[in-house]
C-alpha cells in the first residue's frame, strides 16, 4: 500500500520524513465510505471550540467504543498503521472563516485524509501554500516547522488525522 521510498523514510526518521506536505504515492481511500460511516458519528459528543470540532476514534492503541460500526475506517487505519507508527486518529472539522496562529505541534508528523474541503482551505509554511483536495489521497504533513492552516471558504473542512508521536 505504501511505496518503498516512504517506508524507508519512516524507518530512518519518524520525526520528519517529508519537507512540508507530500501525497502518499499509490495510496487512495474511498472517501464516500468514510463519509457514510461519519453519519453515525455525528450523533456523538464531539469536542468543540471556536476554531475546530474533533472526535477521537483511536487513542493509545485502543479504539473508541463507538468504532465498532466503523468497519471501513478501521480497515484504512489498520492498513496504514502497518507502515506508519501513529497512535491517535481524529475526525477534525475546521470551521469556516478560521485560521490557526503560527505554531509547531508536539507530534512532528501526521497523516491527513481530506474528506470535505473547499478552495479556501490552505496549509501554510513560511512562503509555501498547500491545498489537499478531498480526492481519496493520503498526505504526510510535517508539523515540526512553523505553520498555520486557513479556512477562508464557505464550508467547514473535515479531515481524518493520524498523529505520529
Amino acid at each position: 500500500m505504501i511505496n518503498a521510498d516512504i517506508k524507508l523514510r519512516f524507518s530512518k526518521s519518524f520525526d520528519c520524513p517529508v519537507e512540508y506536505i507530500e501525497k502518499l504515492p499509490d495510496v487512495t481511500v474511498d472517501i464516500s465510505l468514510l463519509l457514510e460511516e461519519l453519519k453515525f458519528l455525528k450523533k456523538l459528543e464531539w469536542v468543540k471550540n471556536f476554531m475546530q470540532t474533533k472526535l477521537p476514534v483511536y487513542q493509545q492503541n485502543k479504539w473508541s467504543d463507538y468504532a465498532e460500526s466503523m468497519v471501513y475506517t478501521k480497515s484504512v487505519v489498520e492498513s496504514l498503521k502497518q507502515h506508519v507508527p501513529f497512535n491517535s486518529v481524529y475526525y477534525r472539522y475546521l470551521h469556516v472563516h478560521t485560521c490557526y496562529n503560527w505554531h509547531t505541534d508536539a507530534m512532528k508528523t501526521c497523516l491527513h485524509i481530506p474528506l470535505i474541503t473547499n478552495e479556501g482551505c490552505k496549509f501554510v509554511y513560511e512562503d509555501r501554500v498547500f491545498s489537499m483536495p478531498a480526492d481519496g489521497s493520503v498526505y504526510i504533513v510535517n508539523n515540526s516547522i512553523p505553520h498555520t492552516f486557513v479556512n477562508s471558504g464557505t464550508t467547514d473542512r473535515l479531515h481524518i488525522t493520524m498523529d505520529i508521536f
